[in-house]
């Protein structure tokens, strides 16, 4: 009898450790950061590597979450809509091209070198893709998540 005490001791001390766990994990959420629920869904990417998983299965059309560091700016595209555009380097190996809408969303103000996270949708090519759409929904539809996507950089979230 004493052992099954001891077990059911065990397993209490566990579960309250794990939602000990989870309770600062919440609480140490950043409060501009975008909710879980805004990233939730089958057509989101996630993993420590999004960029590469989508690139090596040369996947198009899909959400992901990603980060890295801005290794060139490039000249604004200004044929139909206006998009701010510059590469980031998501890993040693791999880099991203961003094309972020400056008619939908205020352009990000960033230098070669400054981190930047971003969500948005993905497009294969094989320089390394796309990511466009990282910029609120304005028509609250055209995308599986209503909200769209963003840039967070030096602090600042833009939609």
């Amino acid at each position: 009898m004493n052992l099954r005490r001891g077990s059911s001791a065990r397993r209490l001390i566990i579960i309250a450790i794990l939602l000990g766990i989870f309770a600062v994990r919440w609480m140490d959420r950043d409060e501009n950061s975008p909710s879980q629920a805004e990233s939730a869904g089958s057509s989101v990417l996630a993993g420590s590597n999004p960029i590469s998983a989508a690139f090596e299965e040369q996947r198009s059309g899909v959400w992901l979450e990603g980060s890295g560091v801005i290794d060139r700016l490039l000249q604004d595209d200004l044929e139909g809509d206006r998009h701010q555009r510059f590469i980031v380097r998501v890993s040693r190996d791999r880099t991203v091209l961003i094309s972020h809408n400056i008619d939908l969303a205020a352009r990000v103000q960033v230098d070669r070198g400054d981190e930047i996270a971003f969500r948005g949708r993905y497009e294969w090519n094989d320089l390394g893709g796309v990511v466009h759409w990282t910029h609120h929904d304005p028509q609250a539809g055209h995308s599986d998540m209503a909200r769209g996507g963003w840039l967070r950089a030096n602090g600042k979230l833009v939609r």
